[in-house]
């Protein structure tokens, strides 16, 4: 039996029902559209503006702002020099012998902890798994050229393969190797400087590791966006301004998308 609709076409507009979960959806979208529009728009406004004027200040270039004819053509470079003489300070602060930002404990038993803490957030975080000294560098002088630096802090997690070579291992040893589902043998061999009397074997093997880390990044000032008149994005009830969008935008090439499992048909 054919199968007949009972609603003519001109009826199927007012036939439907509107669904309050998809009009909600569409109002929340249409609502962070704007945002983001307006952010972008105050940060390709007045503030690249203002930027970009400073930078000319920083470099002292000339024609910087309207003059006479005949003018004097002497370059104050007195923003580059005030900048350069405040950076060694203020690297030295967090990069000194002293540490300037302490895991502070709560009770007795946490002392060692804190300690522990701190040293590795200064060590391992700062200055191995990132490069922190240009972070820092690079934040604070956006900070006193173009009045804002950002830094921005992420978790980023990942896998690698490395590779070892382990000598004169016996049979047991090297089946106890191979059984490690994260362990690949790439080439087994006997030893040839083994004693007399016994075999045992040179193993060359790889391995696959996760890792997780803590990731720094300072950010262009340009490509840091936000609600327009926000002064903090503190969420306390007392503070005023608070920002109500905060994003990052930026160019990634295509294999940088990849990389992050974004389909051939999103990027397109």
């Amino acid at each position: 039996m054919p199968n007949i609709s009972m609603t003519s076409p001109a009826d199927a507009g007012a036939a439907a029902i509107p669904d309050p979960e998809n009009s909600e959806r569409s109002g929340l979208q249409a609502s962070i559209q704007m945002m983001v529009a307006d952010a972008i728009s105050h940060a390709d406004g007045s503030l690249t503006q203002s930027r970009a004027l400073a930078e000319k200040f920083y470099a002292g270039e000339k024609d910087i702002l309207p003059g006479d004819e005949g003018r004097s053509e002497i370059i104050m470079t007195v923003l580059r020099d005030t900048v350069l003489q405040m950076m060694p300070s203020l690297l030295r602060i967090l990069f000194g012998e002293e540490a300037a930002v302490e895991y502070a404990p709560h009770k007795p038993e946490q002392i060692e902890l804190a300690a522990h803490l701190t040293r590795y957030v200064l060590d391992v975080v700062l200055q191995q798994d990132n490069p922190g000294f240009l972070i820092y560098h690079d934040w604070f002088k956006d900070a006193l050229v173009k009045r804002i630096g950002v830094v921005k802090i992420y978790p980023d997690s990942g896998t690698e393969r490395r590779s070892y070579v382990t000598l004169y291992q016996t049979y047991d040893q090297v089946v106890v190797l191979a059984s490690d589902d994260t362990v690949t043998i790439d080439d087994l061999k006997p030893c040839e400087t083994a004693p007399p009397g016994q075999t045992l074997w040179d193993v060359e093997w790889s391995q696959v590791q996760h890792w997780n880390r803590i990731r720094l990044t300072c950010i262009p000032p340009e490509e840091y966006i936000y609600t327009k008149g926000a002064r903090t994005t503190d969420n306390s009830p007392h503070v005023p301004g608070v920002a109500t969008f905060v994003g990052h935008r930026t160019k990634l090439t295509r294999s940088q998308l990849r990389a992050m499992d974004i389909s051939e048909e999103d990027i397109d």
